[in-house]
């Protein structure tokens, strides 16, 4: 891609035609929002702070740190220590939230991004002790990660090359500049610590200066987000370009709906808070059961034959995504668990990720609203994006779950069928791996002569 000519980074043509297919439809509905006139700056002011205190507490939270949202904003706004809480999470947000503004005062340049910026925000992040703004003197690891960042000798030689190719990368697609950035640096890892909070700063100081609205890299995409940059460290910079592009689209919702809704828009989210925390808490707890249950009977399915079995769990959504989801809103989507199964070179792979229920399921409960349901998707064999909708080759009829006043339900293809709710989790879950193995590996399990048994499952 001749794009990427410069950077550690390759993607093939076609891949490269599809990704730039939607990063332009990003670039139009950019352009469509500042041509469409502006907020009123009481709505700017508290996207401002509501983004502010997201994004801090976001990227603090994916290095660990302890503080809710609520705690965060109250760090930041009183600028005091939380108790009950380690020092050093007040200290953090507070330092990111510093980095923050100063991205904003420097956000009007309209350059591109120098090396004395990035060495400042690091600075800022780490907040101005030790050895912070100077590029590392010793060899570093990263958790998590194969890669091997270069020897502290050949820092400052790569970051010239990054700068270099930042000040002529004037042509790229902003998405794609914003992803590249962010990768490369932290594939550099250019300081002994603050690596990966001021690489998410300054993947959004590229979107600001080009007039996009920030991007918020939550909690639950933590898993999601190391995948990306493990593949951007082996040159594939896609998933995390495609993690990126709906990131923007969510902000771009969250604007759209700051639109329509001018006054109340925290309101709104409190009393959600409010009303729903109890559901939301019943809920993930039956999720959490959903999640160890899948899991104990896929890795029965190894111990009873020679398929090798790979899980990667989720983080669950939060709170918000949770009331997101109910009002049909994408952004409050999340990745939930991936499951692979292999057998002599044949590899088959499904993930399991949460969004709304479909007008389907919500007709046949009677819903008046949607709910939060597991649905299903298989790899892409011609990505991006990396995955796909099941089609009718998939071999189980099974297309969402969900779980609703304290029953979980198995929802089959477009039929009238009546959602299957007797059963136990144990029973739906133990069926549907049974047909997965059965019609993936059908005929190849059989030389052992044991049939698969995962126990609760019967079929007619």
């Amino acid at each position: 891609m001749e794009l990427l000519t410069g950077t550690p980074y390759l993607v093939d043509d076609a891949r490269a035609s599809r990704v730039l297919q939607t990063v332009r439809r990003i670039d139009d509905e950019v352009r469509l929002l500042r041509l469409g006139g502006s907020l009123d700056e009481m709505t700017l002011a508290r996207l401002r702070r509501e983004w502010g205190v997201q994004s801090v507490h976001e990227s603090a939270a994916i290095e660990g740190n302890r503080l809710t949202l609520r705690e965060t904003e109250i760090a930041i706004q009183r600028g005091i220590t939380i108790s009950g809480k380690p020092p050093e999470d007040s200290s953090e947000v507070q330092n990111l939230h510093e980095a923050l503004e100063y991205l904003e005062k420097i956000a009007g340049a309209g350059a591109p991004i120098t090396q004395w910026e990035i060495r400042e925000i690091q600075s800022l992040v780490l907040g101005r002790t030790g050895d912070s703004g100077a590029y590392r003197q010793v060899e570093v690891e990263i958790t998590n990660s194969p890669h091997k960042p270069p020897h502290p000798i050949k820092v400052p030689e790569q970051m010239d090359d990054y700068a270099r190719w930042l000040a002529s990368a004037t042509d790229l697609p902003v998405p794609l500049l914003a992803a590249v950035s962010h990768a490369w640096l932290v594939h550099i890892h250019p300081f002994r610590d603050g690596n990966g909070r001021t690489a998410r700063a300054i993947l959004n100081l590229q979107l600001i200066r080009a007039g996009y609205p920030i991007v918020i890299i939550r909690r639950k995409d933590r898993e999601r987000y190391y995948e990306a940059l493990r593949a951007s460290d082996e040159g594939d910079i896609t998933l995390l370009l495609e993690l990126i592009v709906e990131r923007i689209q969510d902000s771009l919702r969250q604007i759209d709906l700051a639109r329509k809704e001018v006054t109340g828009l925290s309101l709104a989210l409190q009393k959600v808070r409010e009303q729903d925390e109890r559901r939301y808490r019943m809920w993930a707890d039956a999720l959490r059961l959903f999640r160890s249950t899948f899991e104990d009977l896929a890795k029965q399915i190894e111990s009873s034959s020679d398929i090798s079995v790979s899980l990667q769990p989720y983080e669950l959504p939060s709170l918000e995504d949770f009331a997101r989801l109910h009002s049909r809103d994408s952004s409050g989507n999340a990745w939930f668990l991936k499951l692979q199964l292999e057998r002599q070179m044949i590899e088959r792979s499904i993930l399991l990720w949460i969004g709304y229920s479909s007008d389907r399921i919500n007709a046949k409960l009677k819903l008046s609203q949607p709910i939060p349901a597991i649905k299903l998707s298989v790899r892409n064999p011609n990505p991006p994006p990396g995955w796909i909708e099941v089609g009718p080759d998939f071999p189980s009829r099974a297309r969402e779950f969900l779980y609703h006043e304290g029953t979980f339900y198995r929802f089959e293809g477009d039929d009238d069928r009546p959602p299957s709710s007797s059963l136990s989790v144990v029973a739906i879950i133990s069926g549907f791996l049974t047909e997965l193995v059965e019609g993936w590996f059908l005929g190849r399990i059989t030389e052992t002569g044991v049939p698969l048994d995962l126990g609760g499952h019967s079929r007619a």
